[in-house]
């Protein structure tokens, strides 16, 4: 009885849909996707010396061959003039397109590849020779040579190369990211020595951090001496440069004190007495060295920048308190006199005679340097 009614109700529920105009409703079907189409993989990364350009290609086996070339990358004993005719190659493939195959070169099998492939990257690592051919591709390749070499010898070449190229394409953000990230303290020397040349005042921030609160004595040389690269300097770059390094002049870590004075006598003509004030203190606190006298030595500059005969002589007196003090060691007092000679010859060769007979073998020779000057 009760299966009978079941069926009843059923069939009135059929019924009346239809009265109300039709039949039931279906879900609607769901619409197929079309089969996802499979994305390109990106092509292998290009490695070897097969990868570059094909004459200078041959040209580099070539040298392998018939030189001798040391695991720094240098080729000597050369048969049939093969070094010559590596150059003459790269001459007719250009410097983007050289550069570009003796970057493939530093993932070549062979070690003596890569060793040359390296140095002539440093030969050819001149700032505006690379910002006149800078390349993406070119860039991309060092850049991923940096990233996956532990040789510091290699990366320290390259990534000099590859930060003139970087910041000529404006990447400046890339290379620096690279320089700061890595621990390899040659390669950031080397990065922040060069980020200037190219990058100008978009990278002084960076610099300024470095020199001022960088605590790495070489690193904060190579960034100070970085600033000697490239264009000459604006009035505007001049004077931020100065601002930055004058204060550092008479700072206890001697190099940076050093090549901050180097720095400011070659590009703040209105600073030359403040650079001889810095070095009399450095002299009077015993901190005073070889790299200090070319500070001396260049207040005297080139051109316009040449100092007044009273800062002359003045830098005479105090580099000859140096050469007479004996507190200070031989390198540094045959150093101060061979500056003098530059800057005096008829005094330099005066106080020369004085010390031709020295015991210290570093004053008798640069006695004799002086001594011999025409």
């Amino acid at each position: 009885m009760m299966r009978n009614l079941s069926l009843l109700s059923i069939s009135l529920g059929v019924a009346l849909a239809l009265a109300l105009g039709g039949c039931p409703k279906q879900e609607a079907e769901q619409p197929v996707e079309p089969p996802k189409k499979e994305e390109p993989k990106p092509e292998p990364a290009k490695t070897g010396l097969e990868a570059g350009n094909p004459e200078l290609a041959k040209a580099i086996k070539t040298v392998i061959e018939k030189c001798e070339v040391s695991d720094f990358g240098f080729a000597r004993n050369c048969k049939e003039d093969a070094d010559k005719a590596l150059k003459k190659q790269e001459g007719i493939a250009g410097v983007k397109e050289s550069l570009n195959t003796y970057c493939y070169g530093l993932s070549d099998p062979n070690h003596l590849v890569q060793a040359l492939a390296a140095n002539q990257i440093n030969r050819l690592s001149f700032s505006r020779h690379i910002k006149e051919n800078a390349d993406e591709k070119v860039l991309a390749c060092m850049m991923g040579v940096l990233n996956e070499t532990k040789k510091e010898r290699v990366a320290t070449t390259v990534v000099r190369a590859a930060t003139y190229m970087a910041t000529a394409l404006n990447k400046d953000a890339e290379i620096i990211k690279y320089i700061e990230g890595t621990e390899q303290k040659s390669v950031k020397a080397a990065g922040y020595g060069s980020l200037w040349a190219n990058g100008r005042m978009r990278v002084f921030d960076t610099l300024a951090k470095v020199i001022k609160e960088g605590t790495d004595e070489v690193i904060r040389v190579s960034a100070i001496n970085g600033f000697a690269l490239g264009d000459r300097l604006s009035k505007d770059e001049e004077a931020k440069i100065c601002e930055l390094v004058s204060p550092l002049m008479t700072v206890d870590d001697v190099h940076v004190a050093a090549s901050a004075a180097s720095r400011v006598a070659n590009s703040c003509p209105d600073l030359k007495d403040k650079v001889l004030d810095a070095a009399e203190e450095m002299i009077k606190k015993g901190k005073f060295d070889m790299s200090y006298t070319s500070a001396v030595r260049n207040v005297d500059g080139f051109f316009n920048n040449k100092a007044t005969p009273a800062q002359k002589k003045r830098a005479v007196d105090l580099l000859t308190k140096v050469v007479e003090d004996n507190k200070f060691n031989d390198i540094t007092r045959s150093s101060a006199l061979r500056k003098i000679g530059w800057l005096d010859k008829d005094g330099g060769k005066k106080l020369a005679k004085k010390l031709a007979k020295s015991d210290s073998n570093f004053i008798r020779r640069a006695a004799e340097f002086v001594l011999n000057q025409k």
